[in-house]
């Protein structure tokens, strides 16, 4: 039994591994066209799915952050952004998202439902806003993040 212990160890990684790549890849699936509504699956009924395009702001020079943001609507109230951020210099663990991100639509001003920690230098993740309605034109603003005061990302 001791023989086939370090095989079975490594087969139960890889297939535990391979079932949060699968779960991860349906999270971050942002379609083929983005922009564009697409058909709900049965699975999906009464939800409704719309991506956007990515926007981005700074830069990995030194004491820079590269921040990437994807929006997603998808079902009734919800606003689910897809975040990237990555550097080689800055430490990201310091950054609370929930706390320094707003969305402003309309007379609307709302701060984030939920959101990822950020940690180290490459750090990805979402960030959830609860809606009343579904805009077709939001700003979403991030303060703090280095080398820029604020960063605005307008769709």
């Amino acid at each position: 039994m001791m023989k086939f212990q370090k095989p079975l160890i490594f087969l139960a990684a890889l297939l535990i591994g391979l079932g949060i790549v699968s779960g991860l890849d349906r999270v971050f699936r942002t379609g083929d066209n983005p922009g564009k509504d697409r058909t709900p699956t049965s699975a999906e009924a009464g939800s409704i799915e719309r991506v956007f395009p990515t926007r981005s702001s700074g830069s990995m020079n030194p004491g820079d952050v590269l921040v990437e943001l994807t929006p997603k609507y998808v079902a009734p109230g919800k606003l689910i952004v897809k975040f990237a951020l990555n550097t080689h210099t800055v430490d990201l663990n310091r950054f609370n998202l929930k706390e320094i991100t707003s969305l402003q639509y309309g007379s609307k001003k709302i701060k984030p439902s939920e959101a990822n920690r950020t940690r180290g230098h490459h750090s990805f993740g979402l960030i959830v806003f609860d809606l009343e309605d579904s805009p077709d034109k939001f700003t979403i603003t991030i303060k703090g993040i280095p080398k820029e005061k604020k960063r605005i990302f307008t769709w």
